[in-house]
């Protein structure tokens, strides 16, 4: 039985071209632990949809999407940045990235502050401006902390970053649950979903910083510019990413928001699993030679994707009624509209295309990506909303998506 699903796996991998026993043993692990993670999030999700008032539920949502905005001025692209280095053999680096990672969350922690006393104070809103404060306060922990995931993944070692990761949502995903059975209000959620993440970071990182310790001291010099351009290429993305969270909260109220975001949730997730695929080749993509020979397998793998993507986009369409009206039975209205942010969030072959190019520390494409996306989106967004409302939005993201795919494939010819 074994030797027929390793010739199999062999198989596919002459018949489509790529290290198939490589991606079935590490996507195997990484999907395994995203699934944990997605599981976690419904269930986490089934809670606070019928235990929590769609009112707290929209304020809770906000301060997520304020905290997701802060964490671009402690320089995301630290992570991104190390798993390069260290796939390039620089351990070292390691070190050099909490550093860098330390230094620019000052940043984000005096905005977090100012923030929370301008809803606590101006705005009279102190259990908001409570709750900007404890996610503000938790960030630099959570940030640094994480890096060892960054670190294993440059190492190839899928099996542990994955149930790292894992095991960050499934006990955030806990403290939530219970803060939402007992106490659903909005700065005791808040301070269950991050303080939770700062212990199980801490924890994990220090032990995994014994299990697998820094091999050498070499540096990487590349690293910080490299991480700069990665951050700074995402301007665009930081000042409207959540473009779509701070519109519906502003214009239509938490209210619309929390129903937006179960609209979302699984479109959502589903994305995440399959977005595990460009973390297990990623590495492989820095190794790569650029040359047609590996575009023609690329542009293969694009199309097969895509086909695979809408299928699955399609099935969902089918069960989405009965889905939410057993978990879900207050926002089944919503149901329409996670159709179609299904597609949006899940039909995306352009991830191959994207993560190759940054891989590749293309800078021109990753900029290209990360201004487009972002302006592209809220431009879609003024035009679309003053006539069709949320649905607008949902048209907005769906819009994006299919205009994206067409950039990544062009972008992929020219390049």
């Amino acid at each position: 039985m074994k030797n027929k699903i390793n010739n199999g796996i062999t198989w596919l991998g002459e018949k489509f071209e790529f290290d198939s026993h490589y991606f079935v043993k590490n996507s195997l692990w990484l999907l395994m632990g995203q699934v944990m993670m997605s599981l976690a999030a419904l269930l986490a999700t089934v809670f606070l949809a019928n235990f929590v008032s769609q009112q707290n539920l929209g304020d809770y949502r906000m301060i997520i999407a304020i905290y997701v905005t802060l964490t671009f001025f402690a320089l995301p692209g630290v992570g991104l940045a190390l798993m390069r280095s260290i796939a390039n053999g620089n351990d070292g680096a390691m070190k050099e990235a909490i550093k860098i990672k330390t230094k620019f969350s000052i940043l984000s922690i005096v905005i977090g502050m100012l923030l929370a006393l301008y809803f606590g104070i101006y705005r009279e809103n102190i259990y908001f401006g409570l709750s900007i404060l404890i996610a503000t306060l938790c960030l630099p922990f959570i940030e640094n902390f994480s890096l060892y995931t960054s670190f294993l993944l440059g190492k190839h070692d899928f099996k542990y970053s994955s149930f790292n990761a894992g095991l960050v949502k499934l006990f955030s995903a806990i403290s939530v649950i219970f803060a939402s059975y007992f106490y659903p209000t909005v700065v005791i959620l808040v301070a269950a979903f991050y303080l939770s993440q700062v212990i199980v970071t801490f924890l994990q990182y220090k032990i995994l910083l014994k299990k697998f310790p820094i091999q050498n001291n070499k540096k990487d010099e590349e690293m910080l510019p490299y991480a700069k351009h990665i951050t700074y290429a995402g301007i665009f993305s930081m000042l409207f990413g959540q473009a779509d969270k701070f519109i519906l909260y502003h214009f239509f109220g938490p209210v619309v928001l929390a129903k937006f975001w179960i609209a979302s949730t699984i479109p959502q997730e589903i994305s995440r699993v399959i977005g595990t695929v460009s973390k297990v080749v990623f590495p492989k993509f820095v190794k790569m030679e650029h040359n047609h020979t590996t575009k023609k397998i690329l542009f293969k793998k694009f199309w097969l994707l895509t086909i695979f993507l809408i299928l699955l986009s399609l099935m969902y369409s089918l069960i989405a009624y009965p889905f939410f009206d057993l978990f879900f039975p207050q926002y089944i209205d919503e149901v329409p509209k996670s159709m179609v942010l299904m597609f949006a969030f899940a039909v995306t072959p352009s991830m191959l295309v994207w993560h190759y190019y940054t891989a590749k520390n293309n800078i021109k494409v990753i900029y290209i990506n990360s201004m487009v996306d972002p302006v592209l989106q809220v431009t879609l967004y003024i035009i679309l909303i003053p006539f069709l409302g949320v649905w607008g939005l949902v048209y907005g993201i769906f819009i994006k998506t299919v205009i994206m795919n067409v950039l990544a494939w062009h972008v992929f010819s020219k390049y």
